[in-house]
Parts: structure tokens; C-alpha cells; sequence
């Protein structure tokens, strides 16, 4: 039988093991963890460990690590409350796994009784060490896509900081974020470790296999833009069959919004509705969706100011936006201008 904690916090009591090869038996150490924290004590009373006639209090003859490198370690055998020539104490066992799991040295750690000849038995923990971030590396990297330092950014992973499956998983999905916003929809990403145990790190390797850049599908711009479909998939540049990067529907926008800006319609709508990934054809589908807007007359009274001046003053023109806080910021700053000029 065994006892086992571990980091996911599940309690376990099994069923008793078969016989080791040396014909000893194995026995259980009767606990049951209380382990919502590491320091939570048991509201469960702890059953005896029982001994193969059923007697409570087997001695203890040694306590050993199954690992040979925490068997070696002096500080872990200080965290041990139950010691060797002792009866079997299953409350200090309980303690001695909490203490060693307190040191954050292991993600598991169960407690195993080996029987021996003379009637006594060994107290074994089997551990399984936790390992530490090290080095991060990316492969297949594809051309003209993201960088590598650029996808060991989107893992989210500092060096130094424990390893867990789940930070793994949210890893890959970071590197595939990345990769399908460069356009690499199909792209496969891979991790394997080369652990370290002398210093509990291991080096985390994500391998990609990139496949080809996904295209530009269909581009449809929805709404009352004021121009036909040619002529904004020539404003915007984007056109069906272009490889699909990083920020190309932003951009397409951007240069929509400074045309309309030139035209003074500073109230001009431009937003990306959607965009759908085919996989069938590789491709991205976008549909926008374009209102034109008022035609904003901004005007002077009383002194000449050139249009140039007129928008470096008032920040309409750079926000894309009217409402009465720009305008009023705007008569401020044309009132410095004429100021400096000696028209108080």
C-alpha cells in the first residue's frame, strides 16, 4: 500500500502492493493527507500502519530516499520527524511529507513501507524532484515570420521559475499566438526538456514546423464608405492573395482613416467587423466596416491661419475625433500662437 501527496493537491490511499521480488512485503503507511495546503493538518484520524499479523507500531529500521541524490542530502533527513529504531508513527509521517514538500524541492512525494527479514521495516519516500526553468530555445523559426526572441517572449516564461505542465501548455499556446498572427495558421509547436537534476533546472526546447504563410482571401468593406470596392482595396492595399502579417488589417485601416482625414471627414468610421480563418484554402477572409462621415468646415475668424497651422493646432485632425474638450484645446493653443506673435 501507499501514501501520496502531491503538488495538485490530491489526498490518495491505495490498496496494499504486491510482494517485492525478495519475497518482502510492502506495506502501506496509513494516512490520509489533508493537502489544500501544505501545512493544513488531517481532520481525518490516521489509521495505524498495520503490520503483515495486523499489529500497529512496526519499528522503523531506516528511512531512505529512493533517489539517490535527495538520499544524500542532510538538510532533507533533518525535515524527517519519524527516525529510524522507532515505531512507525503515522502522524510523523504525515508531518515528515509536509515538511518535505514545505523545502519546494518536489512536485510528488510518497511514503513506502519495504518490510525485512527480521520482522522490521524500511520507510522509503519516492520523490519526483520539481524542475526549474533554464535555458529557453525556439527551432524552426520560419523566414520572413516572427523572431526567436520574439516567440521565447510569447512563452511567458522567466528563467529560474518552476516548471509546470500548465505553464508548458500556456506556453505553446503563447508561440502559437504569435505564429497565426504572422500568418502561420498550420504551424505544429513542440516542446521537449533536457533536465538537469544536480541543479534542478531543466532547458526547455520548442520546436516549430511552420508550413506555408496563410493568404489574403476575400476583403469586403461594408457600410457607406463614399469610395467602391476597387478603389478602397487601393487605399488600404490590401488585396486577395497577399501573405498574411502581423498587423496588415491595422494597417489597412490606419491608411483608410488618413484618407478620409485628408478630406476632412474627421468623424469617418473604420472598423475591422471580422476575420475568418479557412483552412480548407489557407486563406483569411476580412470584412470592415466603413461609415464615411460628416465633412468637418474648421474655420478662423478675426486672423489668417493656414490650414497646415490650423491642424498642428487643434487636435482633431490627430485624433480623428471632434468633441468640445479638443476644440477648446484647440483655442487654447491657437491663443498661445498669436500670443507669441504679440497679439495680446
Amino acid at each position: 500500500m501507499r501514501e501520496q501527496q502531491s503538488r495538485h493537491g490530491k489526498g490518495l490511499l491505495l490498496a496494499p502492493s504486491k510482494s517485492s521480488p525478495q519475497g518482502f512485503r510492502r506495506l502501506v503507511v496509513g494516512l490520509l493527507l489533508a493537502t489544500s495546503s501544505l501545512g493544513a493538518q488531517t481532520s481525518v484520524p490516521a489509521p495505524a500502519a498495520a503490520s503483515p499479523q495486523g499489529r500497529p507500531g512496526v519499528r522503523v529500521r531506516a528511512i531512505r530516499f529512493q533517489d539517490a541524490g535527495a538520499d544524500a542530502d542532510t538538510r532533507l533527513r533533518d525535515s524527517i520527524e519519524q527516525q529510524p529504531g522507532q515505531p512507525l508513527d503515522a502522524n510523523k509521517v504525515r508531518k515528515s511529507i509536509q515538511n518535505l514538500f514545505a523545502t519546494g524541492r518536489f512536485a510528488n512525494i510518497r511514503a513506502e513501507l519495504e518490510r525485512t527479514a527480521d520482522g522490521e521495516a524500511d520507510l522509503v519516500f519516492v520523490t519526483d524532484e520539481n524542475f526549474f526553468v533554464g535555458r529557453i530555445t525556439v527551432g524552426g523559426v520560419p523566414r520572413h515570420g516572427p523572431t526567436e526572441s520574439q516567440l521565447v517572449n510569447a512563452t511567458k516564461l522567466n528563467l529560474g521559475e518552476l516548471s509546470t505542465p500548465e505553464k508548458i501548455t500556456a506556453a505553446l499556446d503563447g508561440i502559437q499566438h504569435v505564429l497565426r498572427d504572422q500568418g502561420f495558421f498550420q504551424a505544429k509547436v513542440t516542446e521537449d526538456e533536457v533536465h538537469h537534476p544536480e541543479i534542478q533546472q531543466a532547458d526547455l526546447r520548442f520546436h516549430i514546423v511552420a508550413a506555408t504563410r496563410a493568404r489574403v482571401g476575400k476583403v469586403v468593406f461594408q457600410g457607406d464608405p463614399g469610395y467602391s470596392q476597387t478603389e478602397l482595396s487601393s487605399i488600404t492595399k490590401l488585396r486577395t492573395g497577399e501573405g498574411v502579417t502581423s498587423g496588415k488589417a491595422t494597417r489597412a485601416m490606419e491608411r483608410l482613416r488618413k484618407k478620409y482625414n485628408k478630406k476632412d471627414r474627421l468623424e469617418a468610421e473604420v472598423t475591422l467587423a471580422k476575420s475568418d480563418y479557412r483552412p480548407d484554402t489557407n486563406t483569411v477572409d476580412y470584412t470592415f466596416s466603413v461609415n464615411k462621415g460628416s465633412v468637418i468646415d474648421l474655420k478662423v475668424e478675426g486672423a489668417s491661419l493656414s490650414k497646415g497651422k490650423l491642424k498642428k493646432y487643434v487636435p482633431i485632425y490627430e485624433e480623428n475625433a471632434v468633441d468640445d474638450d479638443l476644440l477648446n484645446e484647440g483655442r487654447r493653443n491657437i491663443r498661445d500662437y498669436f500670443q507669441t506673435k504679440g497679439y495680446f
